[in-house]
């Protein structure tokens, strides 16, 4: 299975690519919603997994561009929160996220939720 991650983060890109590369996952890592999005149109993936915020192109910006042009694809968001942290991984799920994940997170969670989301249909 493969997995795009988006998250500006270099840290937290390298951990995630680790956690799931481990696990068995083909993983590509972008830096920007910008990126990950044209990237995505020229190879889907079968996950998307996408933080919340990024300069150029946010993870709810990426979610409404992929639930627009490519419904299919499957998506999780992730998010150390602000103020807004709450109701902003709330508003992804609206916008079509399958799952949301709030930083930090153990690994074991975000292998449970990755393979839930993939499991479905």
């Amino acid at each position: 299975m493969r997995i795009l991650v988006i998250d500006d983060d270099a840290n937290i890109l390298g951990v995630l690519a680790e956690m799931l590369t481990t696990a068995g996952y083909e993983v590509t890592e972008v830096s920007s919603g910008k990126e990950g999005l044209k990237l995505y149109r020229e190879t889907p993936f079968d996950l998307v997994i996408t933080d919340l915020f990024m300069p150029e192109k946010d993870g709810l910006e990426v979610i409404i561009e992929l639930r627009r042009d490519l419904p299919e694809a499957k998506i999780i968001t992730i998010s150390a929160g602000s103020a807004y942290g709450h109701s902003s991984l709330e508003t992804s799920r609206l916008l079509g996220a399958a799952r949301t994940l709030r930083k930090p997170f153990m690994e074991d969670q975000l292998l449970e939720v990755v393979r839930e989301v993939l499991e479905s249909k």
